[in-house]
């Protein structure tokens, strides 16, 4: 059963190598039958380094919709930007085509035909990663077979074949349909906007969430270059007036020393006057002193 309220449309993408009977027609475009897709257990490294497994039903790995939807889908080197091929975008990506729905190959996986017109262009890269879209219920349980899973895939819809390097050997088939190859951060959900920020003289085109984020860091550094500017217009300010004091404080001194050396001269005539004084009153005595005894 689907829980509605926990579902959730995303882009997912899976890897898979070219199979050994690959062909190549007298055009040099190269033919091959590639198993795209399985039923069982999908693991994702999230953002976090965590592991999530999301489980994929058989019934919709072979849901007649689910194979058709591979059908014309075009062919491209790495993921697009964005995770997706669009109208607008496909003549500029495109490297060939699914050319048949996708069929069941055996109880597991799932095969297209696929031609590559510019096999050239795939820069020696020899494993497929589908492009897909899938509503997710986030609802974890058990397998058949008792495997844990976080997540149930449903409503399976292809939207491109990438041609990507080559990840972890050893898996089914030597196809890696474990999904171990992260792209754009694990998902790209279809409502996602991308949308395009400057940081200094370059422009860079993120999703909408990570712009918000860098705008939030982006305010919080300048809100603290902010504060930085006026701590250092203070201390400006607190080392003026300190320079300040101390050119008033010399200042002072000086005028200090200046009323000091006034003081110690004023001091000196006022000692001189005192005995020029008394000189003058003991000479005085002396001479009525004479007069008398005259």
């Amino acid at each position: 059963m689907r829980g509605g309220d926990k579902m959730r449309k995303v882009q997912r993408y899976d890897s898979m190598q070219f199979v050994a009977g690959a062909v190549t027609t007298p055009e040099g475009f190269l033919l091959d039958s590639p198993i795209v897709a399985r039923t069982g257990i999908y693991t994702y490294l999230q953002p976090d380094g965590s592991v999530r497994r999301e489980y994929r039903p058989p019934d919709e790995v072979f849901a007649e919709d689910a194979l058709v939807s591979f059908k014309g889908k075009p062919i491209t080197v790495l993921h697009p930007k964005g995770g997706r091929v669009t109208a607008d975008t496909a003549h500029k990506v495109t490297i060939g085509t699914i050319m048949s729905p996708a069929y069941r190959k055996n109880d597991t996986d799932v095969a297209c035909d696929i031609i590559i017109h510019s096999p050239q262009e795939t820069k020696g890269f020899r494993e497929l990663s589908v492009g897909y879209s899938v509503e997710l219920e986030e609802t974890p349980g058990l397998t058949p077979d008792g495997e844990p899973y976080d997540a149930v895939q449903h409503l399976i819809r292809c939207n491109h074949l990438a041609v990507v390097p080559s990840a972890r050997a050893g898996r089914k088939a030597r196809l890696n349909l474990d999904g171990n190859e992260v792209l754009d951060g694990f998902e790209s959900e279809e409502n996602k906007n991308m949308v395009k920020i400057r940081i200094d003289s370059n422009e860079f085109e993120v999703e909408q969430a990570v712009a918000n984020h860098i705008t939030a860091l982006t305010n919080k550094c300048d809100a603290a270059n902010v504060k930085a500017d006026a701590a250092e217009t203070k201390f400006t300010q607190v080392m003026t007036e300190l320079e300040k004091v101390k050119t008033d404080a010399a200042d002072q001194k000086v005028k200090l020393d200046a009323a000091e050396a006034e003081r110690d001269a004023l001091k000196g005539k006022l000692d001189a006057a005192a005995a020029e004084k008394e000189a003058a009153i003991e000479k005085a005595v002396g001479k009525a002193k004479a007069e008398v005894k005259e």
